[in-house]
């Protein structure tokens, strides 16, 4: 699809200004996406895998 044939299509999630600031920039900041709660418990995971690989290299 072609982002003319993307922006044919009414938004359902994103506003039609995010969409444009999308096309027009090559990405999209969204804030406060994931909870304060959900961040910890992936910090949590990502610490876990960094410690299990200092045992690897």
């Amino acid at each position: 699809m072609t982002p003319e044939d993307v922006m044919a299509i009414a938004p359902k999630v994103l506003t039609q200004a995010q969409r444009e600031s999308y096309f027009a920039d090559g990405y999209l900041l969204l804030e406060k996406v994931l909870t304060d709660e959900w961040i910890e418990r992936l910090r949590q995971a990502t610490d876990e895998k960094i410690n299990e690989s200092r045992g690897i290299a």
